[in-house]
């Protein structure tokens, strides 16, 4: 049935996107490194070892996992130190919960405006907007370039953002703080496989507000895949401890800034919500900016 495609479509590009693109992170620059050294009797032995400058780490001074060669996938492993309380369950909750959203979204997309996805006994079988699923649409010339461009385009990320901003303001007041939100603040220096650890009440809010602009307006199938690319890769690219930086735009070390100082650098993905509101701690083009402490 379709919804099972659906389903398989969705887990495969989120949870298999997540699982590769973390997997590739811990490759590339957590693993030991190996290296011949002669012995005394002259043979040669191979032997693990790091290259102990970790120019790459935006916390140089905390070597975390760094020459852990294990898989940190938390499914299987057992081998993180000082791994979180539940970080096995939640992780993995959640990820499952993020690929259901997308399946959700496909299935509705799937059954929406002028998408036709049978064609049996010569009947054509199509479903319309006002039949209420997804307001992806899948035609060009359904709406002018201009609105794909500045509409379809950018709402999504405008939409996440501001929501994303005033939900993780929301996460920091004591009552959810303490409740929720503290469990997600458990790693100070975050690593490949981290960002998940989120309560799973709190990591489903965020998942409506991640999907949400496929049901707000109509927003172009190419725009969303855009869209969903970017906050996912910037997802793990906030959480992989590594500096990655697109200037004007989007700096890891402003995330990681958060979860080492706690109270400033809210916004996700950009940095925009916070230079509006005054809680953004770092460098932005070249200019240095301190934060008023947010209680």
């Amino acid at each position: 049935q379709m919804w099972v495609q659906s389903l398989i479509v969705g887990f495969t590009l989120i949870s298999g996107g997540y699982i590769l693109l973390n997997t590739l992170i811990q490759q590339v620059y957590y693993r030991s490194i190996e290296v011949k050294q002669s012995s005394l009797n002259g043979r040669d032995a191979t032997i693990k070892k790091t290259d102990g400058t970790y120019d790459w780490k935006i916390q140089r001074d905390k070597e975390g996992h760094v020459g852990d060669d294990h898989w940190w996938l938390p499914l299987i492993s057992r081998s993180k130190r000082n791994k979180a309380k539940n970080h096995r369950l939640f992780t993995t909750l959640n990820l499952g919960t993020a690929s259901l959203g997308a399946s959700i979204v496909i299935e509705a997309t799937s059954r929406s405006n002028h998408f036709n996805f049978a064609n049996i006994m010569d009947v054509q079988l199509e479903f319309n907007l006002s039949s209420g699923w997804s307001s992806l649409y899948w035609n060009l010339s359904d709406y002018s370039l201009g609105y794909y461009l500045f509409v379809s385009t950018l709402f999504p990320f405008v939409w996440q953002s501001v929501l994303e901003y005033y939900w993780h303001r929301t996460m920091h007041l004591p009552w959810f703080y303490i409740r929720l939100h503290k469990v997600h603040h458990y790693y100070k220096s975050p690593e490949p496989f981290d960002d998940l650890y989120i309560h799973p009440l709190e990591s489903f809010g965020y998942y409506c507000i991640l999907y949400s602009p496929a049901f707000i307006i109509p927003v172009h199938v190419t725009s969303f895949i855009f869209y969903m690319s970017i906050v996912g890769l910037t997802g793990v690219l906030d959480h992989s401890g590594v500096y990655f930086s697109f200037p004007g735009f989007y700096n890891t070390r402003d995330h990681d800034t958060h979860h080492a100082k706690f109270d400033c650098n809210y916004a996700f993905p950009f940095p925009f919500m916070d230079l509006a509101h005054g809680t953004f701690r770092g460098t932005y083009l070249n200019k240095e900016y301190c934060y008023k402490k947010v209680h």
